[in-house]
């Protein structure tokens, strides 16, 4: 998916990280990488509810806080994306 998210096939990757969390739910990193893909993307939403889905299973992950975080910039709301890494 690393691979795949530089050369921009945004699709291929995001694929194969839902066959990952088929496999693995727990791995967290997982859906922090979905959300990177999809503010990618151009898909604001999507990107910011893989990050709260990883925040639902560790309110704590700082990655999931961080992609938040991205988000929140890229929608031009930087008073959301600073109270993110809080």
């Amino acid at each position: 998916a690393v691979y795949l998210r530089r050369m921009r096939r945004f699709d291929e990757g995001l694929r194969l990280i839902a066959q990952a969390q088929q496999i693995d739910p727990l791995l967290l990193s997982l859906y922090v990488y979905a959300a990177s893909i999809h503010l990618d993307a151009g898909q604001p939403e999507l990107a910011a509810a893989q990050a709260r889905r990883a925040l639902e299973f560790e309110p704590n992950f700082w990655t999931a806080r961080y992609a938040l975080g991205r988000v929140a910039a890229a929608q031009g709301e930087q008073a959301a994306a600073l109270a993110s890494a809080a």
